[in-house]
């Protein structure tokens, strides 16, 4: 023990030895200390005589030191011990001076040694003392050593033991400020200097900036810093759960436990700004109290601010639990505050706020500790706590700091700004981590009742019904500015992140109404459906006033305008709010009569907004992300139809002949247009008849084969209409040339084709998602979601598997036979064409391969990869054919010919058409799901070999082969010009990553190929399958290089 006290005395003097030597040095002097202090703590934890003795030998020694170094001079014995401590250093070490020549920050080695032994004794002791850690398990008086602790005989450890907690407690308050000072030396130097040993230069001297720890210093400390006060938390929640009187002695005061959540909040957050502004993932360090091991200050303080929240709901004693409970309050506010600044402490804050409040936090379990004290694992040091009452003051109180901060930023944010996206990011966090985590608590509870006050007036704020709390939260005027869509003349990136924003608001409003109790979500609902109610008379006014106003004169169709976008500004917002709040209702909660007027008003919406008239001018047209929330919420109030009888008369007497029977291809459309024809509003009409579906679905109501029918209509008018507009350009380019003539006005007639088919291609797109979303667990749009659970919907037993087959059966139907499986010629091709080389000639032979229509493999992709992977494996002899054919159809999309074709297409018109590069983005969305479901037929059948599975996919080798094969050349459309819009360059953008993710996945498949079916059937495609293989091996990706690479070795060695 003595040489314990030597090297940690030693640690402060300086020395002029070279840089490796000095390396070696703090290398060794590491070892001795760690060594050293588990041998100490072993000793203190075997009982309070042991530690007794050790408190004159060792421990008194060692706080005197680490208060020497930092200058803090603890009452009178405190400054006489340290003097003396730091003349005895002098004395003893030839190396050093006194103290009184020597920077506190030159003594931070001294420091980081003291502070890890006095740790390791604490945390040794707790563990002895705690609960949970006796070896009956009995959770009544301690652990194994307890009751040698609490008796008489335990006085004189206990008072050493208050020593050193007290001492600890003080030298952390010191230590904080020197650190608070060093954190912009720290962000100064970038965070590019993270050595575990400080490197002195050649004059001798130590690194240590003046006035400041150096970085390399500050994370050290850091990380001991936070290791101690865990102990500490540890020690304290043990002696609380004695019980015993002798035991107040370890208690942390109030105002202590006030400190420590000051300093780990200051730990966590200054961790965060680090690696945000050296713009790293994570600020880990090897720290050197751990044996090198890697850790994350932010994560270790974070799991410290979780242990400190558990003790909020037991204080030790009635004077000090208003002070105890201060602490979340105290938390709260410095938390808000840094998120109030610019920069990135306010990410940090969030992520920090994010995590305490988040029942299930990453941090919470998995995080180790700094110090081998914290790796003993003391009970309770990182488990959360029984019933979560500590993480859900947190939160309760977090929702009621941060709600006027939100609606501040609302108002003043720009979507394009750091405002913006720090806006997006915490209304993301609110509505997917905190909010759902606080509906689970039981309605008893206080601190979801607080929660439930707080979402009330939020909500209610931010739909614009509650003035009085929207001024008292500092917003005046229209909240979220322009975000109703964007004014004529603003960027589409701009009206992107205004839309984004919007619907991060409409996913807050669903889980705030969620947490409320019934009282208040019948508040919210009355209000939720005044809105929607008087936008949907608004859109179908203006829209008949418009109609009948046509022929007026230019300045009246521009004063006209004005009030419209007045009009679209101070209603379209709104309305995903309400959609979010009628979707978050319970689904007991709404009366028939109620239900029923709210489902005709969002009729009326969709049907007036949605540009259902060709003669409704596109400023009047609902905005796609309000379009897409006031569809879910249609489905959520068809969904929650407490009365049967009246359902099922109002899908008769206002669904079908407001929505379902104006579908393109319905019998009703056809005979009342004269052909169904496709309008800009048939995408919204689709999607809207899917949501219905959705809802139908999950009661296993009999009109669902109604909507799976009118959708599959809507595909097959789109594609009609896609192929009579691709011939009617032919023939006007054709004509063109012949008469190669120059005529004003002359291209009229291809640009109204060219309209109906990109009008085609959305409708056939929302058609084929729909499908997607009938069978989905989870669906969401525009920010607004549906789930499939007994809470937030009605479902009924067995509803996928009835859904899953209907719409499998109803795909197969309409695909013709001969496009379900590949014949001799076409398969003879791509064999011939699939054993070179080239990408082109593999994607021409999978476009020969499969003639199926785009919109019906987009829909086939879409239901497999929303359905179970169950349900798909359990259908897969009858989906094989039908989901191969689509997989081929989807490659011939995205494959080399189709790229070129796009670039060529590009190349003529100057500029990149945002249409096309949506349609691939969505074509290799569609396929990566595609494949998934594939692989995972490959991977079960390899792990696990089923018959019916095994049969279905050796039936079908030769299309399996040559769909691994196309798909492992997609490549994304051609970048778009530097003065393309906006919205081509974020289509083509995710069409890449799509790509990117479709060639990785088929790589992955024809890795599980040669495990899953037999050899022999593999061998004469071998060539064909080496042959894309190989030309991966050059992709520009590096992840789809290393799988080219393992699939290259797996198919060689055979």
């Amino acid at each position: 023990m003595t040489d314990l006290v030597t090297v940690v005395r030693g640690a402060a003097a300086s020395t002029t030895a070279t840089v490796a030597a000095a390396a070696a040095a703090a290398a060794r002097a590491d070892a001795q200390v760690l060594c050293s202090s588990m041998l100490l703590a072993a000793v203190c934890a075997a009982g309070p005589a042991a530690t007794q003795r050790a408190q004159p030998a060792v421990l008194a020694p060692v706080l005197a030191l680490l208060r020497s170094s930092l200058r803090d001079p603890a009452g009178p014995a405190g400054a006489t011990a340290a003097a003396t401590e730091t003349a005895d250093a002098a004395s003893t070490s030839g190396r050093g001076s006194s103290g009184s020549s020597t920077s506190v920050y030159d003594m931070w080695n001294q420091t980081l040694y003291g502070l890890h032994v006095l740790t390791s004794v604490v945390a040794a002791v707790a563990a002895e003392l705690d609960p949970g850690s006796g070896v009956d398990g009995s959770s009544s008086g301690g652990g194994a050593g307890a009751a040698a602790w609490l008796g008489p005989a335990g006085a004189g450890g206990l008072d050493a033991l208050a020593e050193v907690r007290s001492g600890l407690t003080s030298c952390l308050a010191v230590l904080q400020p020197l650190l608070d000072a060093s954190n912009g030396s720290s962000s100064s130097s970038g965070g590019g200097d993270r050595d575990v040993v400080m490197e002195p230069p050649a004059g001798g001297a130590a690194v240590a900036p003046q006035g400041c720890y150096s970085p390399a210093a500050a994370d050290q400390l850091r990380l001991a810093a936070v290791a101690a006060w865990r102990a500490l938390l540890s020690l304290h929640r043990a002696a609380a759960a004695t019980a015993v009187a002798a035991s107040e002695r370890l208690l942390l005061p109030p105002a202590e436990l006030q400190a420590a959540a000051m300093q780990l909040a200051a730990c966590a957050l200054s961790s965060g700004s680090d690696a945000a502004t050296a713009d790293t993932a994570g600020a880990a360090v090897a720290c050197r109290m751990a044996w090198g091991r890697s850790l994350n200050t932010a994560t270790e303080a974070e799991a410290a601010l979780r242990q400190l929240l558990q003790l909020q709901q037991q204080p030790s004693s009635a004077e000090d639990s208003g002070a105890a409970a201060a602490v979340v309050p105290l938390l709260v506010s410095s938390l808000t505050a840094a998120m109030r600044q610019p920069g990135s402490a306010r990410g940090a804050a969030l992520h920090l706020a994010v995590q305490l409040a988040s029942v299930a936090g990453s941090g919470s379990s998995s995080s180790s500790s700094s110090s081998s004290s914290s790796s003993s694992s003391p009970a309770g040091a990182g488990s959360a706590d029984s019933d979560g009452a500590g993480t859900a003051a947190f939160a309760a109180a977090l929702l009621q700091a941060v709600a006027p901060l939100l609606l501040r930023c609302a108002r003043d944010a720009s979507a394009e700004d750091g405002d913006g996206a720090w806006l997006r990011d915490c209304l993301s966090a609110l509505a997917s981590r905190v909010l759902p985590a606080l509906a689970g608590r039981p309605p008893s509870d206080p601190h979801r009742a607080a929660v439930a006050a707080s979402s009330q007036r939020l909500a209610g704020a931010a739909l614009g019904a509650a003035a009085a709390a929207w001024a008292a939260g500092g917003c005046r005027g229209l909240p979220f500015g322009d975000a109703a869509g964007g004014d004529e003349g603003a960027g589409a990136g701009a009206a992107e992140g205004s839309a984004a924003l919007v619907e991060g608001w409409a996913a807050l409003a669903q889980q705030l109404a969620a947490v409320c109790d019934d009282r208040q979500q019948l508040g919210l609902a009355l209000d939720a459906a005044e809105v929607v109610a008087s936008a949907a008379a608004a859109a179908a006014a203006s829209t008949s006033s418009h109609t009948s106003n046509t022929a007026t004169s230019s300045s009246s169709s521009s004063s006209s305008s004005s009030s419209n976008a007045s009009f679209r500004a101070a209603a379209w917002v709104r309305v995903p709010l309400a959609c979010g709040v009628i979707a978050g209702l319970r689904p007991t909660l709404l009366a028939p009569q109620s239900t029923q007027a709210l489902a005709d008003s969002l009729l009326r919406l969709l049907a007036a907004g949605g540009g259902e008239s060709a003669a409704t001018p596109p400023l009047l047209l609902l905005p796609e992300h309000a379009a897409c929330a006031a569809c879910v919420a249609l489905g959520a109030a068809v969904n929650r139809w407490q009365d049967a009888t009246a359902l099922d008369d109002w899908i008769a007497a206002s669904f079908r002949p407001a929505l379902l029977d104006l579908l393109p291809g319905s019998s009703s459309s056809s005979s009342s247009t004269g052909g169904g024809g496709i309008s800009s509003a048939t995408a919204t009409q689709a999607a809207a008849a899917g949501w219905v579906g959705r809802a139908l679905a999950l009661r296993n109501h009999a009109a669902l084969g109604d909507v799976i029918r009118g959708l599959l209509a809507v595909m097959a008018a789109a594609d009609g209409a896609a192929a009579t507009a691709t011939a009617a350009t032919a023939t006007s380019a054709a004509g063109a040339t012949a008469t190669d003539m120059e005529v004003e006005g002359g291209g009229a007639g291809g640009a109204v084709h060219a309209c109906k088919a990109t009008a085609g291609e959305a409708a056939a797109a929302a058609a084929a998602e729909a499908f997607g979303v009938l069978v989905a667990e989870q669906a969401s749009s525009g920010g607004v979601s549906l789930p499939a659970r007994p809470a937030a919907a009605v479902c009924r037993v067995l509803w996928q598997q009835r859904t899953f087959s209907l719409c499998l059966q109803a795909l197969s139907g309409a695909a013709p036979p001969q496009h379900l499986r590949c014949s001799p010629a076409p398969a003879a091709a791509s064999s011939t064409a699939t054993s070179s080389s080239d990408p082109a000639a593999v994607a021409a032979a999978a476009a020969a391969a499969s003639s199926l229509p785009l919109p019906l493999a987009l829909a086939v992709a879409c239901l497999v990869s929303a359905a179970p992977r169950s349900l798909c494996r359990a259908e897969a002899a009858r989906l094989a054919p039908l989901l191969l054919s689509s997989v081929l159809r989807l490659c011939a999309e995205v494959c080399p010919a189709a790229a070129a074709a796009s670039a060529a297409a590009a190349d003529s018109s100057g500029q990149q058409d945002s249409a096309a590069a949506a349609g691939a983005a969505r074509a290799a969305a569609a396929l990566r799901g595609a494949l998934g479901v594939v692989g995972d037929w490959l991977a079960q059948q390899a792990a696990q070999p089923a018959p019916a599975l095994g049969q279905a996919l050796q039936d079908h080798v030769t299309e399996l082969v040559a769909c691994v094969c196309a798909a492992a050349v997609a490549v994304p459309p051609p970048q778009p010009q530097p003065a393309a819009h906006a919205a081509a360059a974020t289509a083509a953008a995710a069409a890449t990553a799509a790509a990117v993710a479709v060639r990785e996945e088929a790589l992955r498949c024809s890795l599980s190929l040669m495990d899953a079916l037999p050899y022999h059937l593999l061998h004469p495609l071998r060539s064909r399958v080496l042959a894309v293989i190989v030309r991966a091996l050059d992709d520009n990706r590096r992840s789809v290089r290393q799988l080219a690479a393992r699939a290259r070795r797996v198919w060689s060695d055979r």
